[in-house]
């Protein structure tokens, strides 16, 4: 567990394949995958810090906004 960046990565190259097959039901797949996956590193990140729900650090932040951004 734990392998998110590597999680993040595997999901970028599955988003670059299906772009340029121009499969939009794997590019959706795609970016789901990435908004989870930025979202479980967010979550796990934040759980290392056992703070405050609104004292998260930027790093956290920053991952679950990306994971917001790919839910879109």
């Amino acid at each position: 567990m734990g392998r998110y960046d590597e999680a993040i990565l595997c999901c970028k190259r599955h988003l670059d394949i299906t772009t340029q097959l121009e499969d939009k039901i794997g590019q959706a797949r795609a970016l789901y995958n990435l908004g989870n996956a930025y979202h479980a590193k967010g979550k796990h990140v934040g759980r290392l810090g056992q703070q405050d729900p609104g004292e998260f650090p930027d790093d956290v932040k920053a991952c679950l906004v990306k994971a917001l951004e790919y839910y879109e």
